[in-house]
């Protein structure tokens, strides 16, 4: 399954952070960054692939020639209506099915495929995560120690994450381990 990357760019720091705790709710949604304005909006991207972007009528203009999967504009009142809005005042339910339909109807692009990790690339983030040293991993994972270096790489290349935290938080997102298992 696809994992699509999102950015919410909203000013509203309560609008921002509820948008990002609706979003969380589905499943094929990668890495959920959120930003209160265009500076840092540009530092995501700068590490990020975006492919979903939700924004206000005063940001989205900055992105008309940017190629996202798909692009909601935010609004605010309940006449507001189309495929592209993202019209907060309306139901729950309602929502989910519109932003649903709209991510089951996107075709899995190549750049997405070659963003997944193999198996094997998994089970070292998880060992990272975990915190372990790349001779522990190798240990553990019956390799060697060149092969996990390049591992970690190809990890942090693909997912454009370079720091230990960050992978970790990864894992955690995407449910490859427990906030419990690191304790």
């Amino acid at each position: 399954m696809s994992q699509y990357n999102c950015l919410i760019l909203e000013p509203s720091y309560l609008i921002r952070k509820g948008l990002v705790s609706f979003f969380r709710e589905f499943s094929n949604l990668g890495l959920i960054f959120d930003a209160e304005n265009m500076k840092e909006c540009e530092e995501f991207r700068n590490k990020h692939k975006i492919h979903i972007l939700v924004s206000t009528d005063e940001f989205i203009r900055d992105f008309e020639e940017e190629d996202f999967l798909l692009k909601y504009i935010i609004k605010h009142n309940r006449k507001s209506k189309g495929s592209d809005i993202l019209n907060i005042l309306h139901p729950k339910d309602i929502l989910i099915e519109q932003i649903s339909k709209d991510i089951q109807s996107l075709k899995p692009s190549k750049e997405l495929d070659e963003k997944q990790l193999s198996a094997r690339e998994v089970s070292v983030l998880i060992q990272v995560a975990k915190g372990k040293t790349n001779k522990e991993i190798a240990d553990r994972l019956f390799i060697s120690v060149h092969t996990v270096i390049t591992h970690r790489k190809n990890i942090t290349h693909k997912l454009g994450i370079k720091t230990v935290s960050g992978l970790t938080m990864y894992a955690i997102i995407h449910n490859l381990i427990q906030p419990m298992a690191l304790k």
